[in-house]
């Protein structure tokens, strides 16, 4: 007897638990189902890049070596050569040699006016070797 009234104690649970979620649809949250979808009240835009650029690392060198940009860019750095790079700079950017290998991409947009050298640690130095420098301008 004990184990007819359990089941029915599940079974009632269960069909209240399914009662209970049966008005959960849209009209329930007071939304048209009919209507349609809306876009977000507001998005992050300082995210989204407004122009693209790439750099290429070759073996030693980046190319182009300078690029000036508008604030907002995104610079693509691809690695087009044989080796394993690294792109590290003193401005909070950059990608590990682990994370490009030959054919890898990184990407970073450039948000405010400024000056931002980089170099490769595995071909060059803060001033030699593989070096290269993003300048975000206004007139860009």
């Amino acid at each position: 007897m004990k184990r007819s009234s359990r089941a029915s104690v599940v079974f009632v649970a269960g069909c209240v638990l399914a009662a209970g979620c049966a008005n959960d649809g849209p009209q329930a949250l007071g939304v048209d189902p009919t209507s349609p979808p809306t876009e977000p009240a507001s998005t992050d835009q300082a995210a989204l890049p407004t122009s693209t650029i790439e750099v290429q690392a070759i073996d030693n060198t980046f190319r182009p070596q300078q690029v000036e940009v508008a604030p907002g860019t995104e610079v693509v750095w691809v690695n087009v050569g044989r080796n394993e790079h690294d792109v590290l700079s003193d401005f909070g950017f950059g990608v590990a040699p682990a994370d490009f290998q030959p054919g890898d991409e990184y990407r970073y947009v450039f948000t405010e006016p400024g000056e931002y050298p980089y170099y490769c640690t595995i071909h060059g130095t803060h001033d030699i070797g593989m070096i290269g420098t993003v300048i975000v301008t206004d007139t860009a």
